[in-house]
């Protein structure tokens, strides 16, 4: 590992200096995947980006919101004097909240927030956020292909479409991250 890290399962004392730091093998095996270090910050916070960015979840927190990002992108046009169809509305309101609440998400995981208040049931909360969000992916994306098929405007219309597509292939990732909160969730059920 890198001499400037270190190991979260076993911080150094204040007078070890970090490049002093070695890894230990129950440290390695306690992590499971291998050892999960992170960059210390300010004020007793730590970033865990490596291991974040490496793992799947981490790699489907960013797809998650990559593709919101690009639905929002693609909703909202400058349209000039065209109006918006009402079902455009409500897809631009639930993709917005969608993509503020998978960041705040993203920055509780690469903040190593959740090892830091372990009694909070963390766990389930991810698992109803995800089951939320992919149902207002859901019925987000359905009603702008089905309001945005049957509009007039031609010189906006693919780009709206290509985020109703986008917002249901979010489903997608919304479901596959549903299953791996699942499984932690009942890891964490059946330890208790």
């Amino acid at each position: 590992m890198a001499g400037n890290m270190m190991c979260e399962q076993h911080p150094p004392p204040r007078s070890q200096k970090l490049s002093q730091m070695t890894l230990t093998a129950e440290s390695v095996e306690s992590v499971g995947v291998g050892p999960r270090c992170a960059i210390p910050l300010k004020f007793g916070v730590r970033m865990d980006v490596a291991h974040f960015f490496r793992s799947n979840e981490g790699f489907l927190k960013l797809l998650q919101l990559a593709i919101g990002v690009a639905c929002v992108a693609c909703a909202t046009p400058a349209l000039g004097t065209y109006n918006l169809p009402a079902g455009s509305y409500w897809f631009i309101a639930a993709t917005v909240f969608s993509v503020v609440l998978t960041f705040l998400w993203v920055l509780i995981y690469l903040l190593c927030l959740k090892e830091r208040a372990r009694k909070f049931p963390w766990n389930f909360f991810e698992t109803l956020l995800v089951i939320c969000l992919a149902i207002l992916y859901a019925s987000a994306g359905i009603a702008q292909l089905v309001v945005w098929s049957k509009a007039p405007y031609s010189d906006v219309k693919e780009e709206n479409i290509i985020a109703g597509s986008l917002a249901l292939f979010n489903v997608v990732c919304h479901c596959v991250s549903l299953y791996y909160a699942m499984s932690r969730w009942c890891k964490e059920l059946n330890a208790e």
